[in-house]
């Protein structure tokens, strides 16, 4: 699989829009050595992905901002309810 391939031999990997952090975990999973930066600008989002790095011990940097190509005001995804992804890989 390409995106394996590509996180296993990438030194640093930012995870832009992270969100709960499932891509985040699973590239720290896969490259344990691999510096990996997640955004997160939406509070419960931020929260919950913060959660989820902790819980798993993961030297993951959470970062609440927002990125974009552009400086247009952007639709921002909530969760509605809190999601608990705790488990280690």
């Amino acid at each position: 699989m390409i995106w394996t391939e590509l996180v296993g031999r990438s030194q640093m990997i930012i995870d832009i829009g992270a969100n709960i952090g499932v891509y985040s975990l699973l590239v720290q999973c896969n490259n344990t050595s691999a510096t990996v930066i997640a955004t997160a600008p939406v509070d419960i989002n931020h929260q919950v992905l913060t959660t989820n790095i902790q819980k798993n011990n993961y030297p993951i940097r959470v970062e609440k901002i927002a990125i974009s190509d552009s400086e247009d005001i952007k639709k921002m995804f909530i969760l509605e309810k809190r999601v608990k992804i705790h488990d280690k890989c």
